[in-house]
C-alpha cells in the first residue's frame, strides 16, 4: 500500500512539473502564450461613472489580443475621491487595488465582441490595439461609489 501511495505521489509531481514547464514567459511565441494585463479608461462615455477596463489577455501579434477575461471598473463621478482624477490615476487605483468596490457583478459575453484601445507612442503617433472577446468570455462589473 505504501508503494502504491509513493507511485501516485510521484505521478502527481511529474504531472505538475509538466504543467508548469508548458507555461512560458517568452512573449507568446510558438504555441506557448503568456497572459498579460492591459488597461484602458474612458472619462466621458457615461454621465454617471468613469470607467477603467482591465483586460487579461494573450498577445497574438500586430497589436491584437485575445481576451481571457476582464473587469470593468466604474468610478462614481460625483465622489470627491474620483471626480478630479485623470484616467491614468484611476488606472493606478485599479492596478494597486487601493480602493474597495461597493459591488461586484459577474457576467458572460454574448456574441463575439471587439474593443479597441488608442495608445499614444513616444514618437507622438497613436497605435490602435484590438481586444478580441469571444462569445462566452467571463467579465465582471466593479462599482466604486
Amino acid at each position: 500500500m505504501r508503494n502504491f501511495s509513493k507511485i501516485i505521489l510521484v505521478s502527481l509531481l511529474a504531472a505538475l512539473s509538466l504543467a508548469f514547464a508548458s507555461c512560458s514567459d517568452d512573449g507568446g511565441e510558438g504555441d506557448s502564450r503568456t497572459l498579460v494585463t492591459r488597461y484602458s479608461y474612458n472619462l466621458t462615455a457615461n454621465e454617471t461613472y468613469y470607467s477603467v477596463r482591465e483586460y487579461n489577455a494573450y498577445y497574438e501579434g500586430d497589436y491584437v489580443y485575445d481576451v481571457h477575461d476582464y473587469i470593468v471598473h466604474y468610478f462614481l463621478k460625483t465622489n470627491s475621491k474620483y471626480k478630479d482624477k485623470t484616467g491614468n490615476e484611476l488606472c493606478e487605483i485599479v492596478k494597486n487595488r487601493s480602493e474597495t468596490p461597493n459591488s461586484k457583478t459577474p457576467y458572460v459575453v454574448e456574441g463575439d465582441k471587439t474593443h479597441t484601445i488608442n495608445v499614444s507612442q513616444s514618437d507622438g503617433t497613436t497605435k490602435v490595439i484590438t481586444m478580441n472577446i469571444s462569445d462566452g468570455t467571463s467579465y465582471e462589473s466593479w462599482i466604486y461609489k
